[in-house]
């Protein structure tokens, strides 16, 4: 495949960034008009918020030094192994996915970047980009190829975790993921009515000693046997109101 950058090569990628993203309304509905996340590293000196952008400008500028450094990586590593990945493919022997060691060298090459955990928020050691920036990386990776876009953006479901669990479960489970230790899968296909939200019949009843027992079979989950040595942590989506509920009373299992 082509090898340079796949974004400051790009001329509509290019477009897009400097003529087409009103980045004044963007960076404020991210960063919030007083810059919260500046403020915090201001008064605490946490390194998680190290990065934060204390105006649009450097929000900007950070926003294009991201880009520029993803898609080197992308056009110059990712890309180059590609075709070998594609070639040695997922095996499958004694009840475990292996993947080819290209796969697995340039996932530990990539969150090396420090660029892996791009939507999941600062507080969660993440880099807490917007969804504008969201779109860029996945138009970039996939460029690269499509399958190891997946496993990133994949492992941006952290969030969900970083903005919905306690303390305990952020430090365990977002936090590991931001830092490459762990990836995350959502666990909503079931045979027989795919990946249909209304019609998930896997059920959740709360036990007398506050746990839930999980009852019901869940399979083709993209990402969910992690990658090589790196596991995976799992959002498994059940039904915990009444049946024929649709997406009503489904909740969300960590």
């Amino acid at each position: 495949m082509i090898s340079n950058n796949y974004f400051t090569d790009d001329e509509d990628l290019q477009i897009f960034f400097n003529h087409l993203i009103d980045w004044d309304s963007t960076v404020r509905a991210a960063e919030g008009d007083d810059f919260h996340d500046h403020r915090i590293f201001q008064e605490t000196g946490n390194s998680r918020y190290e990065m934060a952008p204390s105006s649009v400008q450097d929000a900007v500028d950070l926003y294009r030094s991201c880009l520029e450094s993803l898609g080197d990586f992308s056009g110059k590593e990712i890309s180059q192994v590609s075709r070998e990945m594609d070639r040695k493919h997922l095996k499958y022997a004694n009840g475990k996915v292996i993947f080819p060691e290209e796969t697995v060298a340039v996932f530990e090459k990539f969150r090396d970047t420090g660029l892996m955990p791009y939507s999941i928020s600062r507080a969660a050691g993440g880099l807490g980009l917007p969804a504008a920036m969201g779109a860029f990386f996945v138009m970039i990776l996939a460029r690269a190829d499509v399958s190891f876009c997946m496993t990133v953006t994949l492992l941006n479901l952290a969030q969900i975790a970083a903005r919905y669990g306690t303390k305990e479960q952020i430090e365990e489970h977002a936090a590991k993921a931001a830092r490459g230790e762990t990836l995350f899968a959502m666990a909503l296909t079931e045979p027989d009515f795919g990946s249909d939200l209304n019609s998930v019949r896997t059920s959740a009843v709360r036990m007398e000693d506050g746990t839930y027992r999980i009852t019901g079979t869940k399979r083709f989950i993209s990402q969910g046997c992690g990658l090589g040595p790196y596991p995976c942590s799992l959002l498994t989506l059940a039904r915990t109101g009444k049946p024929g509920g649709g997406a009503r009373g489904v909740s969300v299992f960590l």
